[in-house]
């Protein structure tokens, strides 16, 4: 990937910046993604509409079920965008079917259908061309900082195209005649009753419209979320700063051998000969593939590794009749209301009967989450050996990130030990000795609790609610030169290891006296 040609700024971003940024990319490419993209997003959609005419209700479910397929073509245009290259009508057209082979498009279709946070997955598939365990472990690296905010962010999108919807159907009945706002308002309801195919077919239209506005603000946004996720990851704006740098310095040194080739070039003129300048590397950057190499092997450690089970519950038909026998009401098979009170409005009975049907599925709906809920939190806290109900007792770890951390393979007092062997001439076992100590008092004594395929940023961040701001900024302070000795191979100076030494007794005191 060439960063340098690409047309974002990146640096570090909270993932609501990075939301904010997908929002300005999409204002910036709206006219070239539109001119690309509409094309083909109505060839798709025109016939559903025009099949609506004869069955509305499901052209409207079709164009809803397939916009996963209008989120790949939205994000092939983004993706060669912010680098300058706008692909044309024809090329993205061509592109549709690769598309719907090669970037798991069926499993959006139905298992990941209802996902919120597609958008902010679907680079993985269709960028990176990941499948199977790689593409859960990518998942899994990508979701720790990020998917949360792309859920909350699909949600307030869902909302807005809603919002727009109903509104440009109120204004279209504001427009009316006022004899006509009647039969307007019950339009509206037309799915539910199966009246009116051509004005289900313009309610359609007007859906349409609507998402064709807000999908470009949901891929956009989603593929923000991706970048700067990516961007934390591999450090690419670390990257960038370097390539700056190296080439102001390049130019530098260009600029000298220039000085030294003009007062040459007085008798090399007759010759036709033009100096080339050779540039200084005194460093060899590290190639692609060494860097694929490099997160292959991190990411194939055990502590990135989790795999789960999950197991649905579907209702048998002895359950489906004693609810209607208990209950006297089928879930699956509602009766429609059969009185109806004459003195109400048509359109105001039928809003009413709409909302009291969605209030009792949503009740349903909750009461399942929260019994579910119930149920899984039994289970991780209550345990059942024996026939009688006991607390589960959490286990503390006897290692971490490959480093023993039980109490009885430490120190007294680690604080001196390491500044003894700081003393010897050994800061890297000083400074392991003071990792490994300070992960074990934050495990055994002030019980961190840690998720399998926690980094040690997650420990970080989790450790200024347990020391404080003093420890944690002391805790952070360790962990970073630690990084750069064990995956940098730096060797850190003694110099910035002796107050560490020092301090390690006044933020783990009780942890010191304890031992």
């Amino acid at each position: 990937m060439q960063l340098d040609k690409m047309s974002l700024n990146l640096r570090s971003r909270t993932p609501w910046e990075a939301i904010d940024l997908g929002v300005a990319l999409f204002r910036q490419l709206a006219g070239p993604l539109y001119r690309a993209t509409l094309p083909s997003l109505l060839l798709i959609i025109l016939p559903v509409i025009l099949l609506g005419y004869w069955w509305p209700a499901q052209a409207g479910l079709i164009i809803w079920w397939l916009k996963p397929l209008y989120d790949r073509i939205l994000l092939l245009f983004l993706s060669q965008a912010i680098f300058g290259n706008h692909p044309s009508w024809r090329e993205v057209l061509r592109a549709v079917p690769d598309l719907a082979r090669h970037t798991g498009l069926l499993h959006a279709l139905t298992l990941g259908r209802l996902s919120l946070s597609r958008t902010f997955r679907l680079p993985v598939r269709q960028l990176e061309r990941q499948s199977g365990k790689p593409l859960k472990a990518r998942y899994r690296v990508l979701d720790r900082n990020g998917r949360s905010q792309s859920m909350w962010m699909g949600l307030v999108l869902l909302h807005i195209e809603g919002v727009l919807l109903f509104g440009l159907w109120i204004l279209i009945n504001m427009l009316l005649p006022s004899h006509a706002f009647q039969s307007g308002w019950d339009t509206i309801f037309a799915p539910l009753t199966g009246e009116s195919p051509l004005r289900q077919s313009l309610i359609n239209l007007l859906w349409v419209s609507c998402l064709l506005l807000i999908e470009p603000i949901f891929v956009a946004s989603g593929f923000a979320l991706y970048l700067n996720r990516r961007s934390e990851l591999e450090g690419w704006d670390i990257e960038l700063a370097f390539r700056r740098l190296s080439q102001r310095l390049r130019s530098m040194v260009g600029m000298r051998q220039t000085l030294a080739c003009l007062l040459t070039a007085g008798w090399l003129a007759f010759m036709g000969l033009q100096p080339s300048p050779a540039y200084a590397d005194t460093t060899t950057p590290a190639t692609p593939s060494q860097a694929k190499q490099a997160i292959d092997e991190i990411i194939a450690r055990p502590e990135f590794g989790h795999y789960e089970q999950v197991s649905q519950w579907r209702a048998t038909p002895a359950f489906r009749n004693w609810l209607i026998e208990t209950f006297q009401y089928d879930p699956w098979n509602p009766k429609p209301e059969e009185s109806k009170n004459e003195s109400t409005p048509a359109w105001l009975a039928k809003l009413i009967a709409v909302l009291a049907e969605s209030m009792r599925w949503l009740i349903w709906v909750v009461g399942g989450i929260l019994l579910a809920l119930g149920v899984v939190w039994l289970s991780r806290h209550i345990s059942f050996e024996g026939g009688k109900p006991t607390w589960r007792k959490h286990t503390s770890p006897m290692s971490l990130f490959g480093l023993d951390i039980t109490p009885d393979s430490l120190p007294n007092l680690p604080g001196e030990a390491a500044q003894q062997l700081l003393a010897q001439g050994k800061p890297l076992e000083a400074l392991s000795l003071l990792y490994r100590a300070s992960l074990s008092a934050l495990v055994h004594d002030h019980q961190l609790i840690l998720k399998p395929g926690d980094t040690e940023l997650d420990c970080t961040r989790r450790s200024e609610l347990l020391l404080g701001q003093a420890g944690h900024g002391y805790f952070k302070q360790l962990v970073r030169l630690w990084q750069q000795a064990a995956y940098g191979h730096q060797i850190p100076q003694p110099e910035s290891i002796q107050p560490l030494c020092l301090d390690w007794a006044r933020h783990f005191v009780k942890q010191e006296a304890a031992a």
